[in-house]
């Protein structure tokens, strides 16, 4: 069966498109579009997950299968994409995404991450110059755009990436990315591979009664079959169709949390 990205898979390869093959402009003072417009030879990946909206787990879960199937590419290299280390750039939807590349010191990065994990920073060897023992560069990359809680408030959201080296993670998009989604056509709607037992916590069903459902044809065989510790999969749109007569609720198009973290 032919690979169907589901929404942030989709969602990923809109945006490397757009950022490599048509660039995205440069945002003024007050937020609006000015020259020049920005293209990248290849996207942080700070940047990547305030485009799509989703943390750097969803975003990795994401980009994994796009990248074994070829229609992405990642790397890590020295070369920062623009030539100031702080930009603000407009994308499609009219945020205003702050990029920002900074030095920081040991001990700032250990509070970071603290913050973030409730953890502690290991740190990484140290460089020897001219019989100094030094601390190697510590950069922040950081992405921060404005967006609104679920109470309706403006809050502004933030993606780190912490990094060892000046070097940092970048994804590209190959030209079998941009085939796929020149065959996909402006009405594709993206979908979501899901598990039985996903769908059995939603429709209010068990996991047996939709295997029982399933062995007797009443609903349609996975997808992606499984094996060896890994569960089988149905591409919602399949499955929704059939369970529909079975289920306690309405069910609706997209299957919920298919973009959540």
């Amino acid at each position: 069966m032919p690979f169907r990205p589901n929404q942030v898979q989709f969602a990923v390869l809109r945006a490397l498109a757009y950022l490599e093959c048509d660039g995205c402009p440069v945002a003024a003072a007050d937020g609006r579009p000015t020259t020049p417009t920005v293209r990248f030879s290849g996207v942080p990946e700070t940047f990547l997950s305030a485009w799509v909206q989703v943390g750097a787990g969803k975003l990795a879960s994401a980009v994994a299968p796009l990248r074994k199937r070829g229609l992405i590419r990642h790397t890590k290299r020295r070369v920062w994409p623009v030539p100031r280390t702080l930009h603000g750039f407009v994308l499609p939807d009219g945020r205003v995404v702050q990029l920002e590349r900074k030095l920081v010191t040991s001990l700032e990065a250990a509070r970071m991450l603290q913050q973030q994990i409730g953890g502690t920073l290991t740190r990484g060897p140290k460089t020897k110059r001219r019989g100094a023992s030094q601390d190697p560069p510590l950069y922040l990359v950081e992405a921060r755009y404005e967006g609104r809680d679920e109470a309706g408030r403006r809050v502004t959201y933030s993606c780190r990436e912490l990094q060892m080296v000046d070097a940092g993670q970048f994804y590209s998009i190959t030209r079998r990315g941009l085939r796929l989604l020149d065959s996909t056509g402006d009405n594709f709607e993206p979908d979501e591979l899901v598990r039985l037992s996903q769908v059995a916590a939603f429709v209010g069903l068990s996991k047996r009664t939709l295997e029982r459902y399933v062995k007797a044809d009443d609903l349609p065989q996975p997808d992606v079959r499984g094996g060896r510790g890994h569960p089988h999969k149905w591409y919602w749109s399949n499955l929704r169709r059939r369970l529909a007569k079975f289920s306690k609720k309405l069910l609706p198009e997209s299957f919920p949390g298919s973009r959540g973290g």
